[in-house]
């Protein structure tokens, strides 16, 4: 046996982006009180900086409405708006969910446990070793991906600034997000900070979405490969040598029997806490991101 399962090697490569949203993944038995206050206190620093955001680009689009801006216009932001709202509702459904999330990765590390104590062939070790590398071969491309996004987003305002200097000598000062803020962010003493906490909103929004997912992606690999490795062991409960039937589902035949049957009763129930996780967590998904295609590709065309 490994002295650290797949499972955990696999979630502590992600586990430092629900810290950053104040989710507890990790089981809650071995935390005080303090921890899970300091948890949740991050998480509401986030969840009130991200969503004053919201608050702000929902009267910006109200006040376009107001005066009369066209559909293009008034839906320009919308995309962003509503990927907010997935963010907001992903790391909410988490949270709500967070003791059956508990449940699910122990159920999974007390069957991959089980899985080394057996007597493993080099076939199943590689399947598991397969299936663990082309899950942090997933976790690499997608973070490329996001950190390239996260950095486009950033800088595009800067650019454009730039852009606007070098042509009419007018310095515009441009934000990641158009929000509607009580106050002039039009001064050089405001609008950096105001630069940096829509940065930061931005970051939250995409690591609450890509982080849910990722632990979706995660528990998805595990429970497949359980369910490959338990054909792999029915495949090899009755040798083909020309053995009777009565003697083969005698002695330590039975016993294999038996035990695959509480194997695949454990993975049936470690399937329905992941789909009791996730289940509104993707209709809600599916639903925005059709939104968000919907209304980009409408502002692209």
């Amino acid at each position: 046996m490994p002295e650290e399962l797949f499972l955990d090697r696999s979630i502590k490569k992600i586990e430092s982006y629900f810290r950053w949203m104040g989710i507890n993944i990790r089981s809650g038995d071995n935390n005080n009180k303090k921890d899970v206050f300091k948890i949740r206190c991050i998480y509401f620093i986030n969840f009130v900086l991200l969503n004053t955001d919201v608050l702000g680009a929902i009267f910006w689009f109200r006040s376009g409405l107001e005066q009369g801006k066209t559909f293009t216009e008034v839906t320009y932001n919308a995309p962003c708006l509503t990927f907010s709202f997935l963010a907001n509702f992903k790391m909410l459904s988490l949270i709500f969910y967070e003791k059956t999330v508990h449940e699910l990765i122990a159920a999974l590390q007390k069957l991959e446990i089980k899985h080394f104590l057996r007597q493993n062939c080099a076939e199943e070790l590689k399947m598991l070793k397969d299936e663990k590398n082309f899950l942090h071969a997933v976790f690499k491309g997608s973070k490329i991906v996001n950190y390239a996004s996260i950095l486009t987003f950033g800088c595009s305002p800067l650019v454009l600034i730039a852009s606007n200097y070098y042509k009419t000598g007018r310095m515009d000062y441009l934000l990641p997000l158009i929000v509607l803020y009580p106050f002039d962010v039009d001064n050089i003493t405001v609008w950096p900070i105001i630069y940096v906490r829509q940065i930061w909103s931005v970051i939250t929004a995409v690591i609450g979405v890509c982080a849910t997912d990722y632990l979706f992606y995660t528990f998805c690999v595990y429970i497949s490969t359980q369910f490959r490795l338990l054909g792999h062991s029915i495949e090899r409960v009755v040798p083909n040598n020309g053995l009777s039937v009565r003697t083969r589902l005698n002695g330590n035949l039975r016993m294999k029997f038996v035990e695959n049957l509480k194997w695949h009763q454990e993975l049936i129930r470690a399937a329905s806490l992941l789909e009791q996780i996730y289940t509104k967590s993707t209709l809600y998904n599916f639903v925005t991101s059709s939104v968000i295609i919907c209304l980009t590709g409408f502002n692209v065309a």
